[in-house]
């Protein structure tokens, strides 16, 4: 699979669900209380399938990535490092813009 459409697929896949289960939350108040009392298997949910499709798409590439030269893997690596650093910061900028609440800040940054 190509890398950027194995980017839109986990992007489709971990993103767009994100957005509107939060979205959901917000406006109903039983949706609210529900993902607050389960919030912690909720999260080793959504953590799985975002480690199963990695995995998945990885797994077909196994040969591939064998025999990749190492920079092409320590490049990948430190992509993989500043698409985290990316949603880190944006996340932090949007819970502070937002004030939210300590533990939600938490959650999000």
């Amino acid at each position: 699979m190509e890398p950027m459409a194995m980017l839109f697929e986990l992007i489709w896949l971990t993103l767009a669900p994100l957005c509107v289960g939060m979205g959901l939350r917000s406006m109903s108040a039983e949706l609210k209380r529900v993902a607050k009392e389960h919030k912690k298997v909720l999260g080793l949910s959504q953590n799985s399938c975002i480690l199963c499709v990695v995995w998945l798409m990885t797994s077909s590439a196994q040969d591939r990535i064998v025999h990749s030269a190492p920079n092409d893997l320590w490049s990948c690596a430190f992509l993989a490092a500043g698409v985290h650093l990316v949603y880190r910061v944006v996340g932090y900028v949007v819970a502070t813009a937002a004030k939210l609440p300590g533990r939600e800040w938490v959650t999000i940054v």
